[in-house]
Formats: structure tokens, C-alpha cells, sequence
């Protein structure tokens, strides 16, 4: 990018970005994403012949390391050529081991993989990602990118490291397209929450300038909290406790192994003591040979109860811990900040602190195809935030 920014929009450049002859005569792409612990969200800008193509991305967060054989072999079994780009996505660098992701990765027997850092992941995904771009936006396989990502607080520090692996990986890699070579011209990077806060600087009912605002991000693999007085950041820092403590827990409960994929919907659509809700601990009742499906509701019912209110505990005492005593304002956001959105609304570490739930922002039916709601609200601030860059 080519702005100046404050302290909190700390960017990066690419310095030794080298044009790609093939590329000069398309526009670059614009791309902004967050890998998070549900998938990989995005979103990409593209002008064509005057005509601004927006488009909404969403790919599984499973991982797979496979070789080359079983994926054409899997792919002549399937037909995986027939299917979209997002079920289909795996790359390579320099011919070294083949990483599938998302819906194919599960194809694998993949899993979300919570442990590495986030940047670490973010390489491959990325290629990932910006091959079902070209597929998508029908584009050749040598094109320019300015490149926008989403990474925790804890790893902020990561991202030049995380600029100068994805610039090399992409002079060229592997994908079910053949090889790629994308040109990075601008690569930023901003810590999870950071939309949120360029939406409330911009936006002057927030008094940005004037108060002392915490911003609590809290999604499916991490809890992060970013703190502001007068519009400086003075802390950030992030945790292992997204919604996956609480399922971790829970699925002590099931007696099954069940992927996260499927326990989430299960616990979040769940409301205690709802008769009308048990339809959905149906998936997890097993009765062969014992009809003892009563027992197993009451057991599995009582874990949800269990597992909720030890993560909501365990979550109030961190963020306790870390609350600056003279916050005016705590702004909470994500998926499962929505979801504990009742307990939390009286969370304070003093009486006068006010608080609120970001939601005030719509996105476009046309761009939450995949009904993604408060999970995106930070990522659609931060891409606007590009575009708006851009066209300045």
C-alpha cells in the first residue's frame, strides 16, 4: 500500500517485488484474508474492462500432506474435476510435499491443525487461496496480487517473516492448474480485531481519538484482545481460548470421536433445557443394542452445560487479567464473542466501563453467501479499508 498509516495500521511493504512480464497488461488483484480456526475467509477485488468484480471466498481449515499419485488417483476415482475450485485446492512448493486443503483435505482424513502458528499455515493456504482466484476470476497463471492478511496479535511480530516466505514461495508453485507464478506488489498485514478498529477510527460516534477502547476478538481458535488509549495501541496479546476449549471439552461428553466440524453447529444451535433442540444431539446418540437414549441426552446435555460454563470461567479470568483498569470501552467481536454474547454484556473489570457488540456493521448479502455474519465483520472492515486505500 501507499498511504501513510497510523501506529495501529502497521504496514508492510515489498521491496524487492519484480514485475512479471506476463503480468503488466492485467490489473492487480486485491486480496484480503483471515485464516481462521472455521476455514479460510476472503474476499478479492478485480477490475476488468472498467467492471469491478468483488468475490466472497470460503474454504475449509483442514490440512492434508499427501504425494502427487494419490491425488490423481482420487481425483479419477471422483471426478474432482467437475467440482468448484474450493473443493479441490492443494499446492506445492518447489516440488516438495503436497498440501491439500479444506473440503479435499477431509478427502484425506485432514484435520484442523490449531497448534502451528497461524503464519506458519498461512504460506500454503494463501497459494492456495489464490489459485481458486484464478480460477475463479479466469485469470492466467502469472498475475499480480496487493495482498492484505488477518493474523493474532501474539503473532504480529511474524509478519515480515511471513512477507518474505510467501513472496519466494510465489515466484513458483504447483497446483491441479499446473505452475503458478504470482507477483506480490503490496503485502500489509494487520492483527485479528484490526478492521474492527480501522471501522471505529473512522467513525466518529466511537470518540476513537478521545477514549480508551479495548477491542476483545474472540473466534473459533483464539481469544486476542487489543487495547487503545486515545487511538495508540499500548497492548496486544492473544490466547489459545477460542470456542475450541469449550468443544475440547465437550467432547469428552460424546464417547465419539466427531470431527470440531461437527460438534460446533451442535453446541452453538443447542439451548439448554429446549425440548425443541434435541434434534440436533440426535447426530450423537448411539443405542445398538441398549435403548438407553434417555441417559444419553441427559449426559450430553449436562456436558454442553459443563464444558460452557468452564470455558466461559476460564475466559472471564484472562480477560479480567488483561483489562486496563481505565478502559472506557470494551468492544467485543467474532463468532463466539455473538455466542457468549449474554454473559459477557456484564463482564467489566470496573462499574463504568461501557460496553458494546460489534455488530453495527452490515455486510452484503451478495458478499456473506456462505451466511458467515459477525465472523466476517472484521475481515469486510479490512477489505474496504484496501479498496478505499487504493482508490485514494
Amino acid at each position: 500500500m501507499t498511504t501513510n498509516q497510523d501506529s495501529q495500521e502497521s504496514q508492510v511493504k515489498n521491496p524487492g517485488s519484480v514485475q512479471n512480464p506476463k503480468s503488466q497488461q492485467l490489473n492487480p488483484v486485491v486480496v484480503a484474508a483471515d485464516f481462521g480456526g472455521i476455514g479460510t475467509k476472503a474476499f478479492a477485488s478485480y477490475i476488468e474492462k472498467e467492471h469491478t468484480i468483488t468475490l466472497p471466498l470460503f474454504m475449509g481449515s483442514e490440512v492434508a500432506v499427501v504425494n502427487r499419485d494419490s491425488i490423481e488417483l482420487l481425483q479419477k476415482e471422483n471426478g474432482l474435476s467437475l467440482s468448484e475450485p474450493e473443493h479441490r485446492a492443494w499446492c506445492s512448493v518447489q516440488n516438495s510435499s503436497y498440501k491439500v486443503i479444506g473440503s479435499l483435505a477431509e478427502k484425506f482424513h485432514g484435520f484442523t491443525l490449531l497448534q502451528p502458528a497461524k503464519y506458519e499455515l498461512a504460506v500454503f493456504k494463501t497459494l492456495a487461496l489464490l489459485w481458486v482466484i484464478k480460477e475463479k476470476l479466469n485469470l492466467p497463471t502469472h498475475f499480480d496480487i496487493k495482498l492484505g492478511l488477518l493474523i493474532p496479535p501474539g503473532e504480529y511480530n511474524d509478519r515480515f517473516e511471513l512477507q518474505n516466505l510467501l513472496i519466494e514461495a510465489g515466484k513458483s508453485f504447483d497446483t491441479p492448474s499446473g505452475k503458478m507464478s504470482v507477483n506480490i506488489l503490496d503485502f500489509d498485514c494487520k492483527p485479528e480485531s484490526g478492521g474492527i478498529i480501522l471501522y471505529l477510527k473512522k467513525n466518529s460516534k466511537y470518540q476513537f481519538e478521545e477514549r480508551n477502547i479495548s477491542v476483545v476478538m474472540i473466534g473459533y481458535r483464539n481469544a486476542s484482545l487489543i487495547c487503545l488509549k486515545r487511538g495508540q495501541i499500548v497492548k496486544k496479546i492473544s490466547s489459545q481460548l477460542g470456542m475450541h476449549y469449550m468443544i475440547q471439552r465437550f467432547a469428552e461428553f460424546t464417547g465419539k470421536n466427531n470431527p470440531s466440524s461437527e460438534l460446533v453447529p451442535i453446541v452453538v444451535n443447542f439451548q439448554h433445557n429446549s425440548e425443541s433442540d434435541d434434534s440436533y444431539l440426535c447426530r450423537l446418540i448411539n443405542t445398538t443394542f441398549i435403548n438407553n437414549k434417555d441417559y444419553q441426552f441427559s449426559r450430553l446435555k449436562q456436558g454442553i452445560t459443563n464444558s460452557r460454563n468452564e470455558y466461559l470461567q476460564v475466559l472471564k479470568i484472562w480477560l479480567l487479567e488483561h483489562l486496563p483498569l481505565d478502559t472506557d470501552l470494551i468492544v467485543y467481536c467474532g463468532g463466539t464473542a455473538e455466542y457468549l454474547r449474554g454473559d459477557l454484556s456484564n463482564l467489566k473489570s470496573t462499574p463504568n466501563i461501557n460496553v458494546c457488540f460489534f455488530d453495527s456493521i452490515k455486510v452484503p448479502l451478495s458478499l456473506d453467501i456462505h451466511s458467515l455474519k459477525e465472523r466476517i465483520y472484521d475481515l469486510y472492515c479490512y477489505f474496504k479499508f484496501m479498496i478505499d486505500t487504493f482508490k485514494s
